[in-house]
């Protein structure tokens, strides 16, 4: 809890804050409405027409009104609004059609009438440029989301065509390979026929050690050559 010297602090300070709070919001635009009061004092002056209710009093009644009308919380114009107030009033009442209508019509009291007309058409343009500006933000989010989506497209059409190739080309390798072992087996048959013939008519060979034991025979002589000799003798 704080000191009863720490609070009595604070609401020293409170009360400075609002003194200042108070005093800004009794000057705010009054140099504005101040501008404003003495161009159409200079309006009336160029007219001939009588200047005397141009005084400081006017000025601060109407930077309240003023303020009211900038500040409010359905517009909050702020400073903008009253700028060009300040700078579309004083070219209005200074345009010489504007002096020479008043002299013809003393009777008629311009000052309401400007500022009321700038108010209606700033608000208008004021709410113009917000659309504009909402519209514009959703058409590039429109544009946005399309070209997203024009290029997820884009992803999933060439994934198509690669899935499609790819397929193809599986397929293509398949009855490659399907003919290649086709060729072989033919090959190996067409080898198989020539190679089958000659084993059939090449006579079956014993080994050397059956005709070693085969007896020799001489189809000519019977008997061995001493014999003969001595049956001649």
């Amino acid at each position: 809890m704080a000191s009863n010297g720490d609070f009595s602090s604070e609401k020293a300070n409170d009360a400075a804050v609002s003194q200042s709070t108070l005093a800004h919001a009794q000057t705010k635009y009054l140099d504005e409405a101040k501008k404003i009061v003495v161009c159409s004092k200079e309006s009336n002056a160029k007219s001939g027409l009588d200047t005397s209710a141009f005084t400081p009093q006017l000025a601060e009644t109407f930077q309240h009104e003023l303020q009211g009308v900038a500040d409010s919380l359905r517009g909050q114009r702020g400073i903008l609004y009253v700028a060009d107030a300040v700078r579309f009033f004083c070219e209005v009442m200074s345009k010489a059609e504007v002096i020479a209508y008043k002299k013809s019509n003393s009777e008629v009291q311009l000052f309401d009438a400007v500022i009321n007309f700038h108010l209606k058409h700033w608000d208008q343009l004021n709410e113009d440029l917000i659309q504009f500006r909402q519209n514009e933000q959703q058409r590039v989010l429109n544009a946005t989301a399309k070209e997203e989506l024009r290029v997820l497209k884009s992803q999933f059409s060439l994934f198509g065509v690669l899935s499609i190739v790819g397929g193809s080309l599986g397929l293509l390798m398949a009855t490659a390979l399907y003919f290649v072992l086709a060729r072989v087996e033919s090959t190996v048959k067409s080898l198989y026929r020539m190679v089958e013939p000659l084993n059939l008519n090449r006579m079956p060979e014993k080994p050397l050690s059956q005709f070693s034991e085969l007896p020799l025979q001489n189809p000519t002589h019977d008997a061995p050559l001493a014999d003969s000799t001595e049956q001649t003798a």
